[in-house]
């Protein structure tokens, strides 16, 4: 039960849901809409994303190295 739960308010599985449902959408000839309300949809899963990715990084990792591949520069 916990495990759907996670599924369910897992912003990348959100973002593909409604991917879908707007290619879904393309395919039935609504495309300017559409594109028009995908654009705004991965605006705001872009930024949901972004804040779940920075919950699973520990606070004290270096975030640098980490992004960078621990390459030197």
């Amino acid at each position: 039960m916990r495990a759907s739960n996670q599924i369910q308010n897992n912003p990348w599985i959100e973002a593909l849901r409604q991917l879908i449902t707007d290619i879904q959408s393309i395919a039935e000839g609504e495309s300017r809409q559409v594109f028009t309300d995908m654009d705004q949809n991965f605006k705001n899963h872009r930024v949901r994303i972004r804040y779940s990715v920075k919950e699973l990084i520990p606070e004290n990792c270096n975030q640098k190295k980490l992004f960078n591949g621990g390459s030197k520069r």
